[in-house]
């Protein structure tokens, strides 16, 4: 059975055997790719805005909390355990050992797996924070707000390192490179940008939508990537040394 409404948010497991995706009537499914009639589906209560699967498959992170891809019982209530009870975004490490979610409340909160306890919350200086990713080494985060900042974050301890660079809007994604030495980012403005992180400055613009951009991702090997708008198209982009343009067909 297929979705019922529209989709708000979808997220691959790392082995990219399951598929979760939220819906605009609240709802929450979860598919296993393998057995596509094996489905759970959660009623989340709540519009969503983001979902993130952890590499094990196991659990899902949504606006709300944190629920499991096998039973569908709730592990996290975010309104119990942060300040707010939704999230704009959500990122499990590559080694499944953390959870990060960042809060309309100018909060990004830190989350330990193993028992699903708060391990570290910071506000942010002066803007709702919109979108989060993890660096592949698990030991930084970007993200982007409302006021177009594109800022980097280090895990332990939890505290912001610097300003990599800025869009004239809010920034609706970001997306760190497979090595870690590049962000992607976009948003609001249309535009589609390449930071350097070590030297928290511009490489390139790689390219523009019509419309909004809700999101960017980077391909496993770095040398696509792929960016969908609020117009409803999906563009690809493919590096050629250190130029980027439309793959061709």
């Amino acid at each position: 059975m297929g979705p019922s409404s529209r989709l708000t948010a979808v997220a691959f497991s790392q082995d990219g055997k399951r598929v979760a995706a939220t819906e605009f009537n609240q709802a929450l499914t979860v598919w296993d790719r393998t057995q596509p009639r094996n489905q759970t589906r959660i009623n989340i209560g709540s519009s969503n805005y983001c979902v993130a699967i952890s590499p094990d498959g196991r659990s899902i992170a949504t606006t709300i909390g944190v629920y499991s891809s096998i039973d569908g019982h709730q592990l996290v209530d975010f309104g119990t355990e942060i300040t707010g009870r939704q999230v704009y975004g959500v990122a499990f490490s590559s080694d499944g050992r953390w959870l990060v979610c960042v809060s309309p409340f100018r909060l990004i909160a830190l989350f330990d797996t193993e028992n699903w306890k708060l391990r570290d919350k910071v506000e942010a200086s002066d803007s709702q924070l919109v979108t989060v990713s993890f660096s592949l080494d698990n030991k930084h985060l970007v993200t982007g707000d409302d006021e177009g900042r594109v800022r980097l974050w280090e895990i332990e301890p939890l505290r912001e390192v610097a300003l990599i660079g800025r869009h004239s809007s809010r920034v609706k994604s970001v997306a760190f490179s497979p090595d870690g030495r590049e962000v992607a980012s976009a948003g609001d403005d249309k535009n589609i940008y390449l930071w350097d992180v070590s030297r928290r400055r511009l490489i390139s613009s790689v390219g523009t939508h019509t419309a909004p951009v809700l999101s960017v991702a980077f391909s496993p090997d770095g040398k696509k990537l792929v960016a969908g708008g609020h117009d409803s198209s999906v563009h690809v982009f493919i590096r050629h040394r250190t130029i980027w343009g439309y793959e061709l067909d």
